[in-house]
């Protein structure tokens, strides 16, 4: 574990924003320290994932579980993400500028923000599934097969 944790401090910086104290657990920043260029979520180490309160108790079992409904809810959000650009590229045609995410830069606004939002939903359920896979001390290249498999 060695001096990145050690000098990152117990208590987070920063709990996200929301109703609550924090709209999620995968939401709190962590201040950066020796070896990080950057402020740091649970989503970026499973570690800072295993230091909250509502993960210390969960088995590895419990973790894998969690990586796999993850990954199923990625594949889900793909799908849909996948339909819309089918749909939008019908409606607005194949031509343009390119764009990440969006397609294209010709879609209307409203339909490259949903593109925007249900690309970063896969991305994020992905990043969930697998911190929560290394959590379970599972390996990278089982993750990988699995989520190859899946259709990614």
């Amino acid at each position: 574990m060695g001096g990145v944790f050690q000098a990152n401090p117990d208590k987070p910086i920063s709990y996200g924003s929301g109703d609550l104290p924090y709209a999620s657990p995968y939401d709190i920043r962590f201040r950066p320290c020796l070896g990080w260029t950057s402020q740091r979520t649970p989503l970026d180490d499973h570690r800072l994932l295993l230091r909250l309160p509502q993960f210390q108790s969960w088995t590895r079992a419990e973790h894998a579980r969690e990586a796999l409904y993850a990954m199923g809810t990625a594949r889900m959000y793909a799908t849909l993400y996948h339909q819309m650009v089918a749909r939008a590229l019908e409606a607005y045609g194949d031509h343009g500028s390119l764009v990440s995410g969006v397609v294209r830069d010709h879609f209307p606004i409203e339909v490259q923000a949903s593109l925007r939002e249900l690309i970063s939903r896969v991305n994020r359920e992905h990043d969930r599934s697998l911190v929560h896979w290394r959590a379970a001390r599972r390996t990278l290249i089982t993750w990988r097969r699995l989520l190859h498999a899946s259709g990614r």
